[in-house]
C-alpha cells in the first residue's frame, strides 16, 4: 500500500501540470494574436486560432517524464485532429508537445509515418485497427501536409515566456507580473475554458489586455504564499504608486470590513493613516484619508472610541446624530509651521464613516479620486470612484504595510 499513494500523487501532479501548461500556452497564443484574429478557448482543440485566411486547431500536450519513441507516441492527439479533418474541414493543425526526452522527435510526419502512428493492435483480440480507415492516400497526405508538430519548452521556461510577454505588454516589471498579473492572465483563460457558451470562449488579444487593465487587484492567500510576502507586497506597492494612489493631494478612500477579531488592527491602521497625513510633506495640500467601516454599530463605536482615547481627531460628519455630507466634506482647519507651508496641526487628520452612510453619500453625487476596497467590489463602488482597486481577502496587517508605503 505504501507504493500506491505516491503513484497517485504523481499522476495527479502530472495532470494538473498538463492543464496549467496548456493554459499558459493559450495565454501566449492570445498575446501573440494579431488584432484581427480571434481565438476559441477549448474549441475544436485546446484552442483554435482564426485568422483572416486560415483556421488552426492547436492541441497542447505536456509529458514531463515522457520520452518520444516513435510516431505512435503521438497517436491519441493526432487521432483527435484526424477526426476533425474527416468532417471536411479546411484547417491547419498544430500539435504542441513537450517530452522530457524528445529523442529526435520530427516536426512533421510522412505518409508512412502517419499510417504507422494511426495503426494500433487491440491487445485483447490482436485485432489491427487503422484509425485512418475511409481515407485514401491522397487524403491522408493532405492531412500530413496540414499537421505541424511543434516541440514545446519546459513548464518553467514557458512560464518565463508568459512573464516576459506580459511585462512587455503591460510595461511593468517581471516581479509585478509574477506577483499579480500572471494569476490574472491564467484566471482569464480558466474562466472562459469552463464556460459552456462558445461566445464567451471566443476572445481577442484586446479582451485579455482589458482584463489585465481592470482596476481590480486579484488577491488570494495563495498568491502571497506562492510568490512570497515581501515580493508580493512590493509589487502591489509599485502598482498602486504607478496608478496614482500615492498622490496626497487627491481624495483617497478605503473600505474596510471590521469585526471583533480585527478591530484592534483596524484602529492601528486608522492611527497610522492619521499619523502619515500629519507627517506629509505635501503639507496643506494633502487631503486626509477617508476610511469607511463595514461593521455593526457597536464595533464602529468601539473603533471611534479607541481613536478618541489616543487623541486622534477625525471627521465623521456627525453620523451618530444626523450625517451631514456638507460637514463631512469640509476641509480641516490647519496651522502650518512658521516660514513654511509644512503642516503643524489639523482640526482632523482622518475621515471615518459607516459604509451605509458612504453609500448614501455616493448616491448624492459625491466622489473620491482613488478607492481601495477590501472586499468583493459592488456596483456603487464604481460610482464613488473611477479608479478602484479591490484587495480581496487582504489581511489588515498586510494592508497596513501597503498603506504605509503609499500614504
Amino acid at each position: 500500500m505504501s507504493s500506491s499513494a505516491p503513484a497517485t500523487n504523481r499522476s495527479a501532479h502530472a495532470a494538473i501540470a498538463g492543464f496549467d501548461y496548456q493554459f499558459d500556452n493559450t495565454v501566449l497564443a492570445i498575446l501573440n494574436a494579431s488584432p484581427n484574429s480571434h481565438i476559441d478557448i477549448e474549441g475544436i482543440e485546446d484552442f483554435d486560432v482564426h485568422e483572416l485566411t486560415v483556421d488552426t486547431a492547436v492541441q497542447v500536450k505536456y509529458f514531463e517524464a515522457g520520452r518520444y519513441s516513435s510516431p505512435k507516441s503521438l497517436r491519441d492527439p493526432i487521432a483527435l485532429m484526424l477526426d476533425h479533418f474527416k468532417t471536411g474541414a479546411n484547417w491547419q493543425y498544430v500539435l504542441h508537445v513537450y517530452f522530457g526526452d524528445f529523442n529526435n522527435m520530427p516536426k512533421s510526419l510522412s505518409l508512412q509515418e502517419m499510417k504507422n502512428c494511426l495503426t494500433k493492435t487491440v491487445q485483447a483480440t490482436q485485432e489491427v485497427v487503422e484509425l485512418f480507415e475511409g481515407l485514401d492516400d491522397n487524403q491522408l497526405q493532405d492531412f500530413c501536409d496540414r499537421l505541424s508538430i511543434r516541440p514545446g519548452v519546459s513548464f518553467a521556461d514557458q512560464e518565463a515566456k508568459v512573464v516576459s510577454s506580459l511585462a512587455a505588454q503591460l510595461r511593468c516589471s517581471s516581479e509585478e507580473v509574477e506577483a499579480i498579473y500572471l494569476a490574472k492572465a491564467r484566471e482569464f483563460v480558466h474562466v472562459r475554458a469552463r464556460s459552456p457558451d462558445a461566445s464567451v470562449r471566443r476572445v481577442k488579444a484586446k479582451a485579455l489586455n482589458d482584463h489585465l487593465q481592470v482596476r481590480d487587484l486579484l488577491y488570494r492567500r495563495w498568491n502571497l504564499e506562492v510568490v512570497g510576502r515581501e515580493k508580493y507586497l512590493r509589487a502591489q506597492t509599485s502598482l498602486l504608486k504607478r496608478t496614482g494612489f500615492a498622490a496626497k493631494n487627491v481624495r483617497r478612500a478605503l473600505i474596510l470590513s471590521v469585526s471583533e477579531s480585527n478591530i484592534s488592527a483596524a484602529a492601528d491602521l486608522c492611527r497610522s493613516l492619521s499619523d502619515l497625513h500629519l507627517k506629509s510633506r505635501r503639507l496643506k495640500t494633502a487631503k486626509p484619508w477617508l476610511v469607511a467601516i463595514d461593521a455593526d454599530a457597536d464595533h464602529l463605536q468601539k473603533l471611534k472610541a479607541s481613536l478618541i482615547e489616543e487623541g486622534i481627531a477625525f471627521n465623521d460628519g456627525y453620523e451618530a446624530i444626523q450625517f451631514s455630507p456638507k460637514q463631512f466634506d469640509a476641509p480641516p482647519v490647519i496651522n502650518v509651521k512658521e516660514g513654511s507651508d509644512q503642516l503643524k496641526t489639523s482640526s482632523y487628520s482622518i475621515r471615518i464613516i459607516a459604509v451605509s452612510n458612504l453609500k448614501d453619500y455616493t448616491a448624492g453625487g459625491h466622489t473620491v479620486s482613488r478607492l481601495i476596497v477590501c472586499q468583493e467590489p459592488e456596483p456603487w463602488h464604481s460610482e464613488l470612484s473611477g479608479t478602484l482597486f479591490s484587495l480581496r481577502e487582504f489581511e489588515i496587517d498586510h494592508l497596513s504595510e501597503l498603506m504605509e508605503a503609499i500614504a
